[in-house]
């Protein structure tokens, strides 16, 4: 079990590497890639059956089996909150066939953890990015706040009564409310839930007053007018919310990085299979009926491949590197 160092931004840059073709001359190596795949392909999912990361692999997976003439296997390997998929993808055959269905933790965990079942630095390499999606600031409907701004006066006003929730320690939902806790300087307790129902059911009760939620669970919840939604992560404001403002926009720093899905391989993977990989998964992601299954549930569709991905990797990193240290947000 690899041991992760502190200031360990260059653990993320075997993320954003090229592949090697690990002894393969270039003409095998250009054909392999060009007969991939031949037999069923295997995606591993290392989260439960029905939420988002695995609807969002089944999607593009209809397309990409259609393409190769192939079955697309999904292979639902949960538990550790995703370590368990990703570890085993990490001991898999670099061949190209098990493809792992990564989300924004492959960037955090190693400034959260001393200690992972695996090297993120060498054993996985980016393939694609499939989507992105933003966190709303959401409070509950009761709460005599119509703005940011009104909260923090709010919260400044009544010190050591409000609190804010997340998805658990050390989730995205916990960073960036901590984040927003530091930068404002305010009296809020963090309470951690088990997942995202406990955490909703606890906003809709009032138990805490403020939490990160992501667009594609609090969206009906603004509609039936339970939640409000008083600003929005990432760069560029949600389309159907085009009245809430980007937390950048208000002047807060470190809440620009999406909360993504992307395809990884196993590091060794040859590099003309990885560039099959990645330019099948964009052609995917273009389809029509991808594109909107993605845009009805909020979501940007990207569809980058693995070269621009992997720059998006080391530049979320950058920012969720300084987010957890200046928040000391650690995970044992």
């Amino acid at each position: 079990m690899p041991k992760m160092k502190s200031g360990r931004r260059s653990c993320l840059l075997g993320l954003g590497s090229a592949a090697l073709i690990a002894g393969m001359p270039f003409g095998r190596a250009q054909a392999a890639g060009e007969s991939f795949p031949e037999r069923p392909v295997k995606f591993v999912v290392p989260y439960p059956a029905g939420g988002g990361a695995d609807m969002a692999a089944r999607t593009v997976s209809v397309p990409l089996a259609s393409l190769w003439k192939q079955s697309v296997v999904i292979d639902n390997r949960t538990g550790a909150g995703g370590m368990i998929g990703n570890e085993f993808v990490s001991k898999a055959p670099a061949d190209g066939y098990t493809l792992l269905l990564g989300i924004t933790s492959m960037v955090q965990w190693p400034f959260l953890y001393e200690r992972l079942p695996y090297d993120p630095k060498k054993d996985f390499m980016p393939v694609a990015q499939l989507g992105a999606a933003s966190n709303l600031f959401v409070v509950p409907s009761g709460v005599r706040a119509n703005s940011v701004q009104d909260f923090i006066n709010l919260v400044r006003a009544q010190p050591g009564t409000f609190s804010y929730g997340s998805f658990g320690n050390g989730s995205t939902s916990h960073i960036q409310g901590e984040t927003f806790r530091r930068q404002t300087g305010l009296d809020m307790v963090h309470v951690p839930y088990n997942g995202s129902t406990p955490l909703i059911n606890a906003v809709l009760g009032g138990q805490v007053s403020l939490a990160f939620i992501d667009v594609g669970t609090a969206k009906p919840l603004l509609e039936s007018g339970r939640f409000k939604a008083l600003a929005v992560t990432g760069t560029r404001r949600v389309k159907s919310l085009p009245q809430v403002a980007t937390l950048k926009e208000l002047g807060f720093d470190g809440f620009e990085p999406y909360g993504w899905w992307g395809v990884f391989v196993r590091s060794g993977t040859p590099k003309a299979i990885v560039s099959k990989l990645s330019t099948d998964i964009v052609e995917a992601m273009r389809k029509p009926e991808v594109v909107a299954w993605f845009e009805s549930r909020d979501l940007f569709a990207i569809g980058s491949g693995s070269d621009e991905f992997a720059k998006t990797l080391v530049t979320d990193a950058a920012v969720w590197e300084k987010a957890i240290r200046d928040s000391g947000i650690r995970l044992n």
